[in-house]
């Protein structure tokens, strides 16, 4: 081999280094926080998943999501937090089927048997109640639902506010209370003026009263024990054997409510003020859709659905 090859050869290139991987590619000047808040949104993700088979924790996920227990986890004095929900998996609808979907989430509280969504939508045809699904008149909710469930049942209006003691009242007696509202993009009420109405069904309530209201004693008496993990919660199974709204002041504190409705797996958590301007603001069809492929009642969205609210019973033997 002449001298020549030989600094031909110690002098040829080396090899490329190995392809970079994934994380090496990732963007030196990514921040800690923002890595934080990519491990913060993976948790959340874990935690909702976990949620779904743990009714218990269920509540916890939607307890602490809740802008006022977060803005009270950074005080010292601490809020006394009472809460009842009764567990009813979810049912996702298909179509514009929110309102039969919520008389199913109810037959599974009120009788624990399900109700088939196919035969509610060809019997609110039958009736002449809908078209596709859709269930703009809470008068019509009320007959199709007593007849499937075979059930009694009652219409409440004016509004919720006026009914919030009979509504609360329902809850704790495993009666299921179907409201219309407007559901915004989350699913959580919001004001559109009937645009996007919506049935949920109501499963629970949680209340927050000031700390001076009620003592540890007084809240076991009426059922309540303390959540292990959280000290100012306090949880109850249904039904209660004593109304502890006899006792509580309503007024004094703020009146939250656990939702299903069909557009979601997760439990909803919404303020009962919220809920009830809502379920005021129901007032037109949605300009955006064609009447013609809905089915409304006499007086549209307004005489149908604004302020109104269904409370069911088991039939009287």
């Amino acid at each position: 081999m002449s001298s020549d090859d030989v600094v031909k050869h110690c002098s040829s290139p080396p090899p490329p280094p190995p392809p970079l991987s994934r994380m090496q590619h990732t963007n030196k000047t990514q921040t800690r926080s923002q890595l934080s808040a990519d491990s913060s949104e993976l948790l959340c993700q874990i935690q909702a998943n976990v949620v779904e088979t743990n009714p218990l924790q269920e509540i916890y996920y939607a307890i602490k999501k809740l802008p006022q227990w977060r803005a009270e986890e950074e005080k010292e004095e601490k809020s006394v937090w009472l809460s009842v929900n009764s567990y009813v998996s979810p049912v996702i609808q298909d179509g514009p089927t929110c309102g039969l979907v919520v008389i199913k989430l109810a037959s599974r509280l009120l009788c624990g048997e399900e109700s088939d969504v196919e035969y509610l939508l060809n019997e609110a045809r039958r009736k002449k109640f809908t078209h596709q699904g859709e269930m703009f008149s809470a008068k019509n909710m009320l007959e199709l639902a007593t007849a499937a469930l075979r059930c009694t049942g009652e219409l409440v209006s004016h509004g919720l506010q006026t009914h919030r003691k009979k509504i609360l009242t329902s809850i704790q007696r495993l009666k299921p209370v179907l409201v219309p509202y407007d559901a915004d993009f989350n699913h959580e009420p919001c004001c559109r003026g009937g645009h996007r109405a919506h049935w949920s069904l109501l499963t629970g309530y949680l209340i927050r009263l000031p700390l001076s209201h009620m003592d540890e004693k007084q809240l076991e008496k009426l059922g309540f024990s303390p959540d292990p993990s959280c000290s100012n919660l306090f949880l109850a199974s249904l039904p209660l054997e004593e109304d502890p709204l006899k006792v509580i002041s309503l007024e004094a504190g703020d009146v939250y409510v656990f939702t299903r409705q069909g557009k979601s797996k997760h439990l909803g958590l919404w303020s009962f003020s919220s809920l009830v301007e809502s379920n005021n603001n129901l007032k037109e069809f949605s300009p955006s859709r064609d009447d013609d492929e809905y089915l409304l009642p006499a007086g549209g969205v307004e005489a149908g659905l604004c302020g109104k609210a269904i409370i069911l019973d088991t039939a009287e033997v």
